[in-house]
């Protein structure tokens, strides 16, 4: 079966709390404040798929407005990482919408796009779907120097 352990995190009940909010905060920067210089680490997947609310098997105990929470939370989580310094790209993986352009985004795909070194995306698609998704994205030119890469990395085998 696959993704048969697939959970969301952070879960419902920490969602639609914002009083769980600080620790949320202490957990993000607690893990990339380890592994933030750390060289095994190639980019830090902030929230995959956010506005993903795999509805078979969560839309009874989500939150109504999950996806207006998300839009609020996620820069919330991007500050949080930025404030660590890391040595790594920061992204959010986009998965579905229109992204031919930033305005016929879903609002919470933009904010994905804006906010990340680089784009990390998931496609479910042929291939020719699937490299349609890289051509829309690339207008996106992540990363660019306009965000903050820093450069080639060596890959150390651990």
């Amino acid at each position: 079966m696959h993704n048969s352990g697939w959970v969301q995190a952070p879960g419902a009940q920490m969602l639609a709390d914002p009083a769980q909010y600080p620790r949320l905060e202490r957990y993000v920067k607690g893990v990339v404040g380890a592994f933030a210089n750390d060289n095994r680490i190639l980019a830090w997947d902030l929230w995959n798929e956010p506005d993903n609310g795999n509805d078979d098997a969560y839309k009874k105990g989500e939150p109504r407005n999950k996806n207006e929470i998300v839009i609020g939370l996620l820069p919330q989580v991007y500050e949080w990482t930025r404030s660590l310094h890391p040595t790594q790209p920061l992204t959010s993986g986009v998965w579905h919408g229109d992204w031919t352009s930033l305005s016929t985004m879903p609002p919470l795909a933009r904010i994905q796009i804006e906010q990340s070194d680089i784009i990390s995306f998931h496609n479910y698609d042929w291939p020719e779907g699937f490299e349609a998704a890289v051509v829309k994205l690339e207008q996106f030119h992540r990363p660019n120097s306009m965000h903050r890469i820093h450069g080639p990395r060596q890959r150390q085998h651990v």
